[in-house]
């Protein structure tokens, strides 16, 4: 610059109308998004565990058994799995497992392996026919994943396994 001339500054070009409303439009749901997420957990509301597909469980369950200070992993979601055999049939199963509560490395080996435990329980199941499972009854079946399930993992192992929905379709 030279002394005696003043330097014209540069200015940016004003905001047209769709521009500013678009960056207004922006910024509300920002502060929203912000605000909810706050209030979400300043309240209570949020559950990261959820994430996992782990709930905390207090007192006993429906049968009476008591499962304080355990946790139990749903991440497992529900299967259909067609059965073997000359009649068409398919079991529909949503099964539980129980970890102790506060295991974050044990359930996130979990998580992981999810896919890994949907394969073993349509692998198992899928071998037998509608007959075969329902002569072993519920209570085989759950022990027999629980130990395939088991053998494949390596943090820790599993404490039960509960169906909260088990049903053949033929």
């Amino acid at each position: 610059m030279r002394r005696g001339k003043t330097a014209k500054r540069k200015t940016l070009p004003p905001l047209d109308m769709v521009s500013a409303a678009l960056m207004i439009v922006g910024t509300l749901i920002f502060a929203a998004i912000v605000a909810g997420t706050l209030w979400a957990f300043a309240s209570g509301r949020a559950n990261p565990r959820s994430l996992l597909g782990i709930e905390e469980r207090r007192g006993g369950d429906s049968q009476g058994v008591a499962v304080d200070g355990e946790s139990l992993f749903s991440g497992i979601g529900t299967l259909r799995i067609p059965l073997s055999g000359d009649k068409p049939a398919t079991l529909v199963v949503r099964p539980y497992l129980t970890i102790p509560a506060g295991d974050r490395p044990f359930a996130e080996e979990l998580s992981r392996k999810t896919p890994e435990i949907r394969d073993l329980f349509r692998e198992w199941c899928s071998s037998r026919t509608a007959r075969e499972l329902a002569i072993l009854g519920e209570n085989a079946v759950k022990k027999s994943l629980l130990a395939e399930i088991n053998a494949h993992l390596v943090l820790g192992s599993a404490g039960s396994l509960y169906f909260s929905e088990y049903e053949i379709f033929q």
